[in-house]
């Protein structure tokens, strides 16, 4: 082949991409540690001075997964953010009709054929919506979770 018709490297092809110097293994994981530590602190911040439950497991498996992968399609914004209000919604939803949502938490006082109902239902309906709508966000399966079980009784 001659020099003019090889394919190039992507980053050779575009000299703004080939310009920018990619980080090494150790700037790359300080840069996701640090933004992982930043966001919580943020949320955690948040929620001390608000009282309000804003910080929950699934929201750190959020942070790292947009760190650490931000091109992904489950880091896209638009899943994360309606991946986690489904996942709260069928939550609810399944808390509702199980009954869990009148008992003490799963976690506090032991398990109920009705919260493993709500589980099942709950992470059931988050699928369901989730992939229905194409906002696919694997956190929210926990965000669900953490309703059905009981230990967010309530919307904020």
């Amino acid at each position: 082949m001659s020099g003019d018709t090889e394919r190039k490297p992507v980053a050779a092809r575009d000299d703004a991409v080939a310009a920018r110097p990619a980080l090494t293994r150790p700037a790359h994981v300080a840069v996701i540690a640090l933004g992982c530590a930043v966001t919580m602190a943020i949320a955690a911040g948040a929620a001390w001075l608000t009282g309000q439950p804003l910080l929950a497991p699934p929201l750190g498996a959020t942070a790292f997964l947009a760190l650490a992968v931000p091109l992904a399609p489950s880091s896209a914004p638009r899943n994360m953010l309606y991946g986690h209000a489904i996942g709260l919604a069928a939550g609810f939803l399944a808390l509702q009709l199980t009954g869990a949502g009148e008992l003490p938490s799963a976690l506090a006082h032991g398990f109920t054929f009705n919260h493993v109902l709500a589980c099942a239902l709950a992470l059931m309906f988050t699928a369901a919506g989730t992939e229905g709508l194409g906002c696919s966000h694997p956190p929210a399966g926990a965000t669900t979770l953490v309703v059905a079980l009981g230990l967010l009784p309530a919307p904020l």
